[in-house]
Parts: C-alpha cells; structure tokens; sequence
C-alpha cells in the first residue's frame, strides 16, 4: 500500500470519526465474546450492511484499501489486543 492510500484513509478517518468508532465498538464486542482473532473485513462489511451512519461521501462508502489501517489502528491504540487482527506487510 502506498503512502498516498495511507493519507486518504487518515483523511477519510478525520473527516469521519464515526466510522472507527463502530469499527472499535464491534471489535469490543467481539473481543468480550472470547473472540482472539477477528477479521478486520468482517467489521467493515458488517457497518456497511447495518449502520446508516453520515460519512463526507455522499454515496457512504468505506474503500476496501482502508480496512487493513482500521485494524492497525485499532492495535496500536490497544496494544493489549496487538494480533487481533490479522495483518500483512503493506507494501509500497
């Protein structure tokens, strides 16, 4: 992934801080369940599937490039749960 993805997702995550704060609660959620590893592509599909939530894009999309930057986000605020989430070098 290039550093231009990196700056459209930080951009897109400012703009829309909602959109991270269901993707955390949804990996609580499944964390509390007993959950030790989850997909972070699970979490997106299920906001896009259940939550009408306002974004900045008209048409509500999350770009399929972002989710691999929620899920580390997510570790790197809550390093207790670092490898939740399956990651991969990103490249670029």
């Amino acid at each position: 992934m290039s550093q231009k993805l990196k700056e459209e997702w930080w951009t897109f995550h400012k703009e829309n801080p909602d959109v991270y704060q269901l993707f955390e609660n949804l990996a609580f959620e499944a964390i509390n369940k007993g959950r030790k590893r989850f997909s972070s592509r699970t979490i997106v599909e299920l906001i896009r599937w259940h939550y009408d939530i306002k974004t900045n894009d008209v048409d509500f999309k999350i770009n399929d490039h972002h989710v691999p930057y929620y899920a580390r986000f997510f570790m790197y605020k809550h390093p207790e749960h670092e490898g939740f989430f399956e990651t991969r070098q990103l490249k670029g």
